[in-house]
């Protein structure tokens, strides 16, 4: 909408302008007014689109938050900046274009001194220490970068223009001329710059108030359940919690990655961006490319040839590096505000997904930086060869650990926050990495488990595509008891607990005559092993409780105790003597 308010007149313009350039009867003096009114309709389009972006309830003040005093500062200046520089723009591009020597050594080179001039004194009225832009960064910022170098900053903005303009009226204009174009790229540079960077900004505190509007409904719902179930559906098996940190990024971890992305982004693409512009004609930017450091062989269309590399490939080298590890360490942060919180992905999916972004962003920054400095594939390929052999026979479990968390990855059999059971190893799975898993088990002990075991042994994982699991509670009644009534008390047990589900139903199964009891067995289905402990708890609790009110006994072992003394003995207690005094008598009347 701000580009559409901004674009009427510079649109009409530069209609009018490319009108006259294809006139049948065109001239020198259309073609200059056609060159004037399109210089005119970009002067009059950048400055207009600052100035509506600073209006009143505009883009500066509602979605980029500027300040007050910024925003009433810049459109006030730019309210008269406007109609002197436009003319401008349009007289000295229009005397440019007519290609004579008296236009352009007289008219032209006392318009440009004007323009700027005119530049020059709105930069001191915007920049101004005391001002409200300047006074504010101050204010806010007072260790940042700006505000320590504002004593080279902004002489260079105030004194640029007026060193071009006393270059043209010294006699020379050409160069004036040139470093003006440069002069003016590089404003629009930074206008472009901000203006991303500000819209970027914007867009992470949308997309950050969504997630957190999102998480916040999330947690009700997780409490309203919590209190209906009265349990925790995010507890450990044995009632504690089990802390799953590696899939669940933070709305400050993510904010903060992806505001480290932006201004390493925005950094970059200054600096070639200012490289791009300034690089023609400034011979110092390319005194990079005359410093040879090594050089090798390599073929170009056929013929083998000698190809150097300068300091300025190492320092790109070197650029790459760096964006490189700055994109590999906030990768995971932005990836889960920009593209998973819109996907109906788990979060074992998200990290799995992010980890393998991150791995190929590191490959392809030591390609390209190798590329760079001369190091190719066809270098690499007995090198590749020889790390093949040591590593298959010395670093064998390491490579297999390896290319197993690449398996594991791809294949997902298990995921960040799944229950496994490896051996004799049972937990929550909280790490993943690309040589060994970590598990938490019950007593909160981290268990490194290399990735090998995972793919090459037995894995059990209760939570992989159904997360229902069976409880088995077995009991035992002893004999004479009311099988039927045992049988309905069991299902009345499971019934009334508010873990266990209704589908599938619960079942009560008499399975047989033991020695000393009857056996049952109590069959019920819970969603998540981490269920599985409570859900036994509050059964037996609740089994013993129904069972002594119905006068029914939990069978324990019995046992018949032989005596063989050549002969019957006789065993009597006597009641009302201590146990040490009873007499023992044997049928013969012995003691």
């Amino acid at each position: 909408m701000t580009a559409c308010l901004a674009a009427g007149w510079p649109l009409l313009m530069a209609f009018v302008g490319r009108q006259l350039l294809v006139l049948p009867m065109a001239n020198d003096f259309t073609r200059a007014a056609s060159k004037g009114l399109s210089a005119a309709a970009l002067m009059l389009a950048t400055i207009g689109f600052v100035y509506h972006m600073c209006r009143e309830d505009g883009l500066a003040q509602i979605h980029f938050r500027w300040s007050e005093a910024a925003r009433l500062t810049l459109r006030r200046n730019l309210l008269w900046l406007l109609p002197l520089l436009v003319p401008l723009s349009f007289f000295f591009a229009a005397v440019e274009t007519e290609n004579t020597v008296a236009y352009r050594d007289s008219l032209g080179r006392l318009a440009f001194i004007a323009a700027m001039v005119v530049v020059s004194v709105f930069t001191v009225r915007v920049l101004r220490f005391s001002g409200g832009i300047v006074s504010k960064l101050l204010r806010r910022h007072p260790e940042g970068w700006l505000v320590r170098l504002r004593y080279i900053w902004y002489p260079l903005a105030v004194g640029v223009p007026l060193v071009l303009a006393v270059l043209a009226a010294m006699g020379y204009y050409y160069t004036a001329l040139a470093f003006e174009a440069r002069v003016e790229a590089t404003v629009w540079l930074v206008i472009g710059l901000i203006v991303v960077n500000a819209l970027f900004l914007r867009w992470l505190f949308i997309a950050r108030r969504r997630i957190a509007f999102d998480e916040a409904k999330r947690k009700r719902e997780e409490a309203r359940a919590q209190k209906t179930e009265k349990q925790s559906t995010d507890t450990g098996v044995d009632g504690q919690q089990v802390v799953i940190e590696e899939p669940e990024f933070g709305l400050a971890r993510m904010d903060e990655q992806t505001r480290a992305l932006l201004r390493a982004v925005m950094f970059f693409s200054a600096l070639i961006g200012l490289w791009a512009i300034w690089a023609p004609v400034l011979p110092a930017l390319s005194v990079m490319e005359d410093i040879h450091l090594w050089s090798y062989r390599a073929e170009v269309d056929g013929v083998a040839k000698t190809v150097p590399i300068s300091l300025a490939n190492l320092v790109m080298t070197i650029v790459v590096v760096v964006i490189t590890i700055v994109a590999a360490r906030n990768l995971p942060g932005v990836l889960q505000i920009t593209v998973f919180n819109r996907l109906s992905i788990d979060s074992g999916a998200r990290y799995a997904f992010g980890t393998l972004c991150r791995y190929a962003i590191i490959a392809i920054g030591i390609i390209l930086a190798f590329t760079r400095i001369g190091i190719r594939w066809s270098s690499l390929q007995w090198l590749v060869a020889a790390l093949g052999v040591g590593l298959g026979f010395g670093l064998q479990e390491i490579v297999a650990n390896f290319v197993c968390g690449l398996i594991v990855l791809f294949e997902r059999p298990y995921r960040v926050g799944d229950v496994v059971t490896v051996g004799d190893t049972s937990g929550v799975v909280t790490r993943i990495r690309i040589r060994a898993t970590t598990i938490t088990n019950w007593d909160r002990q981290e268990l490194i488990v290399p990735n090998k075991d995972f793919v090459t042994g037995k894995l059990i994982n209760w939570s992989l595509s159904d997360p229902i699991t069976r409880v088995v509670i077995p009991v035992g009644i002893a004999y004479g008891s009311d099988t039927a009534l045992a049988e309905k008390l069991l299902l009345k047990v499971a019934h009334e607990n508010s873990m266990v589900l209704d589908q599938p139903e619960p079942s009560a199964l008499f399975l047989g005559f033991e020695d000393n009891s009857l056996n049952f067995e109590l069959r019920v289905f819970v969603s998540g092993v981490e269920r599985l402990f409570p859900v036994k708890h509050q059964l037996h609790q609740a089994i013993n409780r129904e069972f002594q009110e119905a006068g029914i006994t939990i069978a324990f072992p019995q046992r018949d105790v032989h005596l063989d003394t050549g002969g019957p003995v006789e065993v009597r207690l006597v009641s009302g003597q201590a146990p040490s005094q009873q007499p023992i008598r044997t049928v013969d009347g012995t003691k």
